[in-house]
């Protein structure tokens, strides 16, 4: 019996009342971890083509040294 057959069979054998509750309790814990995803600035573009581009990003970390990115996308890129 797979993981997924078992669950069924566990969630058909719970009383209504049990399921609700189960169902809120995921629902809550759904919300509370978006709710602590970083809140995201949309960024605009003057290139119509690029308008949604930016929409969904998330910000940089603060330590985040963008000539030591580069420099470590380079020596991938050219076996270094």
């Amino acid at each position: 019996m797979t993981v997924r057959e078992r669950l069924l069979q566990v969630i058909d054998q719970m009383s209504d009342d049990s399921l609700a509750k189960l169902l809120d309790d995921l629902l809550d814990k759904q919300k509370q971890e978006a709710s602590d995803l970083p809140v995201t600035q949309r960024k605009k573009s003057r290139v119509k083509a690029f308008a949604g581009l930016f929409e969904n990003t998330v910000p940089a970390p603060a330590d985040f040294d963008e000539d030591e990115a580069k420099w470590e996308y380079l020596k991938a890129k050219h076996n270094l």
